[in-house]
C-alpha cells in the first residue's frame, strides 16, 4: 500500500489519461484536488492511495506496508504534512485514520486546494470502501449534528448555487426538484440547502426517471423518445437503425452523447443494452459505456466506464474537464446482449454488468451533477462498431425514515 503520485499513460494516440503507477494496482483512492486531477499531462501533481497484491518500486512514494492499521510514524507525519499542505501535523495513527481525516477534516468543499468531501450516501451514511479491504470505515450521518456536516453542506449549498444558474439562464426550474430529493434524503426542510444570499423559490415534487428505446424511424440523429445532445459526436457516428442505435464510427473517434433531462439527484444511475458490439480484429474495436453525473454544459465532467469488447476488461473513470483518471479496472467476459449501467450513490461509484458489480471505487470529484448519457471510443472505419438500445436513467431513492415504536 502506498501513497503516491498517479501516472500518465497513452492508450492509443487518442487516449491518455492517468491511472496507478504501474497500472497494475487492485485499487486506489483518488485525493487530489480538482485542479490536480485535471492537469493534463506532464509533471504529476497531487496523491493517491495504491493497493497492489506484492511489494512494488514506486518513486517519491510512501510504503504502509500491507495494513491499514499501520501505525503512522512522526517523520511520515511531517512529509504527510508538507506533500498535503496541511497547516499542522496530522494527528491520524493510523492509515485508516489518515485517510478518513483526508477525506473529512482535511477536504475543501470546492475542491480547489484539497480534495472534495466524503457525502453521505442515499441510506443516510458516510462510507469509505477500499478494493479488497471492502468497507473499512462507516459513520451515520445527520446533517445538524455530525461533525462532517458544515462541509458536505458546502459541498451542496455550492452545487445548488450553479445549478440554479444553469436552469435559470435554459428557462428551466427544475433546480426546485433537486432542492426536493435534498430534503427527503437528509431529512430536513429544503431551505437549509438554499445559500443565504438566494431566495427561497420553493420546491418541486422530485421523482425523476428517464428512458429512451429509439423505436423511431432510421435517422443520422438519436433523437427519439428523449432529446439528445450529441455536440461530441460531430461525424454523427451514432444513429437510429431498426429501432435501436448503431455506431457507425471514424478512426479513433471520440463520441459523448448527453440525454437533454435532468434527474433530481446526483445520487442516480444509467444504463442501456448493448445488443452488438465489434471485439478486436485487426484495426477494429468498439469501447463503450453510461455516463453519470454530467452538467448541462460543454464542460466535459462526469463518471464513466466502458468495456474493451475483445479485450476482456472494463474500466471506471473520471473525467475532469477532459482529462480522464482510471479508477478501477476489473476483467470481464462479455455475453451479449449485456446491460452495461454505471451507478453514483455519493461517493461510491460503480459499474455494473446484468445487476452485477464489476469495477468500483470511492471517489469524490463530481457532485451536483444531474444528467446522464453514453460514451463511446472506437476504432474502426466506416464498419457497424456497436448497437444499443433500450436506454435508463432515474434517481436513486432516498432511505427511508425510520420510526421506533416503544410499547
Amino acid at each position: 500500500m502506498y501513497l503516491a503520485h498517479w501516472e500518465w499513460f497513452m492508450e492509443d494516440s487518442n487516449f491518455s489519461y492517468w491511472r496507478a503507477p504501474g497500472g497494475n494496482s487492485t485499487s486506489s483512492l483518488d485525493l487530489r484536488s480538482l485542479p490536480q486531477s485535471a492537469k493534463s499531462g506532464g509533471i504529476p501533481e497531487g496523491w493517491g492511495l495504491f493497493v497492489y497484491d506484492s511489494p512494488q518500486s514506486i518513486l517519491e512514494s510512501i510504503s504502509f506496508g500491507e495494513s491499514l492499521d499501520h501505525q503512522i510514524t512522526v517523520s511520515e507525519k511531517e512529509v504527510i504534512q508538507s506533500i498535503f499542505n496541511l497547516i499542522e501535523r496530522p494527528t491520524s495513527t493510523t492509515v485508516l485514520d489518515l485517510l478518513w481525516d483526508l477525506i473529512t477534516t482535511h477536504s475543501d468543499p470546492r475542491g480547489l486546494t484539497a480534495v472534495k468531501p466524503l457525502m453521505p450516501n442515499s441510506e443516510g451514511n458516510l462510507e469509505l470502501r477500499i478494493n479488497g479491504f471492502g468497507l473499512i470505515r462507516s459513520e451515520k450521518f445527520d446533517i445538524n449534528a455530525h461533525p462532517h456536516k458544515d462541509k458536505v453542506l458546502a459541498v451542496i449549498q455550492n452545487d445548488y448555487r450553479r445549478n440554479r444558474l444553469e436552469d435559470l439562464k435554459a428557462g428551466r426550474d427544475h433546480y426546485k426538484r433537486v432542492l426536493d430529493a435534498l430534503s427527503e434524503k437528509y431529512k430536513v426542510p429544503y431551505r437549509n440547502f438554499i445559500p443565504s444570499d438566494l431566495p427561497d423559490e420553493g420546491k418541486l415534487p422530485h421523482a425523476t426517471t428517464i428512458t429512451e428505446d429509439w423505436d423511431c424511424a432510421d435517422n443520422i440523429s438519436i433523437n427519439c423518445d428523449l432529446t439528445w445532445d450529441e455536440t461530441l459526436d460531430t461525424d454523427d457516428d451514432w444513429r437510429i437503425v431498426s429501432n435501436a442505435i448503431e455506431d457507425w464510427t471514424q478512426v479513433l473517434d471520440v463520441s459523448v452523447n448527453r440525454a437533454e433531462s435532468n434527474l433530481s439527484s446526483d445520487d442516480h444511475y444509467a444504463k442501456f443494452t448493448t445488443v452488438a458490439a465489434t471485439a478486436v480484429s485487426g484495426t477494429q474495436q468498439s469501447r463503450h459505456g453510461p455516463v453519470a453525473r454530467k452538467d448541462s454544459t460543454t464542460t466535459m465532467t462526469f463518471y464513466y466506464m466502458f468495456v474493451r469488447w475483445g479485450e476482456e476488461n472494463i474500466t471506471l473513470y473520471t473525467s475532469i474537464t477532459g482529462t480522464s483518471t482510471a479508477l478501477d479496472t476489473q476483467t470481464f467476459t462479455p455475453s451479449i446482449p449485456d446491460e452495461l449501467e454505471i451507478r453514483a450513490n455519493a461517493s461510491a461509484i460503480d459499474g455494473r454488468v446484468n445487476g452485477s458489480i464489476i469495477v468500483s471505487d470511492t471517489n469524490m470529484d463530481i457532485t451536483g451533477n444531474v444528467r446522464t448519457g453514453f460514451y463511446s471510443h472506437d476504432i474502426g472505419s466506416q464498419t457497424t462498431q456497436a448497437i444499443l438500445d433500450d436506454f435508463e436513467a432515474a434517481d436513486l431513492a432516498a432511505a427511508a425514515r425510520r420510526i421506533l415504536m416503544v410499547q
